[in-house]
């Protein structure tokens, strides 16, 4: 290799900076943000044995990005998310809410790439992006909701403009169940060998910080409601003194309130779909509370 020249081959070049070489190799573009992406590394040197460093480090960095372009399936993310989805035992409140957010959010951006070319950073790259903004905007002011369909000028409209909004950190987290089920079950099905999001970092879950009524509040909130209707107050009492979730307070029924034992016995639990279904309760059994003493 001539020292003077740089050393090149099909997208990957060594060149001199400074006193050092710079290894660099094009590995694709980044289809969350649209940009290419390169492979980067600095050997220190200039002598023959930094430039065998080199050489090995673009070896290195070929055999890397062709391992990636050659793994055992091409079969895109949105089939496998299809597949994973169907296949999946989750209830029809979880099912609708993972639909939305893969229609919406996941499928846009990512929908057709090849599960074998989703890599860690590509994952995190996409939770950063939604972060800053759900919308995913450029940075660039617009108009993102017009008063009218025909032609007219925004600011005498008064259109509303775009306002960067970034997605709760709760929410990635979710989608990230999406991902890692997805690529999980695409792992057990060999179409990849493993899977990115193992190593992904999620945003942080914010501690919860709930702020409940004192003694005296919620006695005075059952009062008021006995006082509105008695039905009414039996019901935010029983909340109140129980802590059953909505859903369980949705399918109780008389058969299972053991009013000599004081005991409660919560099997059922109903959600809002198309229809009110039941289902069993979170925990996949039952549970009991008894009346407070």
């Amino acid at each position: 290799m001539d020292r003077d020249a740089a050393a090149r081959c099909p997208k990957g070049s060594i060149r001199e900076r400074g006193n050092n070489l710079q290894v660099r190799y094009f590995a694709g573009r980044d289809p969350v943000t649209g940009k290419d992406v390169y492979l980067n590394a600095t050997v220190k040197g200039l002598d023959d044995a930094a430039r065998k460093k080199a050489d090995d480090k673009l070896a290195e960095f070929r055999t890397q990005v062709n391992k990636q372009r050659s793994a055992e399936s091409s079969v895109s993310l949105s089939y496998a998310i299809n597949e994973w989805l169907r296949t999946s035992e989750v209830d029809d409140s979880t099912r609708k809410t993972y639909v939305g957010y893969i229609e919406r959010t996941i499928k846009p951006v990512l929908g057709r790439v090849a599960v074998n070319k989703l890599s860690a950073r590509t994952i995190e790259s996409f939770y950063t992006e939604l972060r800053r903004c759900r919308a995913r905007c450029d940075g660039k002011p617009y108009f993102e909701k017009h008063t009218t369909k025909d032609a007219h000028d925004c600011v005498k409209e008064k259109c509303r403009p775009h306002a960067c909004k970034g997605m709760a950190a709760s929410t990635v987290r979710q989608i990230h169940s999406i991902l890692s089920g997805t690529l999980n079950a695409a792992v057990r099905w060999d179409w990849i060998s493993s899977s990115p999001t193992q190593i992904v970092r999620r945003p942080k879950q914010k501690p919860p910080q709930p702020d409940p009524p004192t003694s005296a509040e919620a006695a005075r909130l059952v009062d008021k409601a006995f006082d509105m209707d008695e039905d009414w107050g039996a019901l935010v009492w029983l909340v109140m003194t129980t802590g059953i979730r909505r859903g369980e307070l949705c399918g109780l029924r008389f058969n299972r309130v053991d009013l000599d034992a004081e005991v409660i016995d919560l099997r059922r639990s109903w959600v809002n779909g198309r229809e009110r279904t039941p289902r069993p309760t979170r925990t996949a059994g039952s549970r009991s509370t008894r009346k407070p003493s």
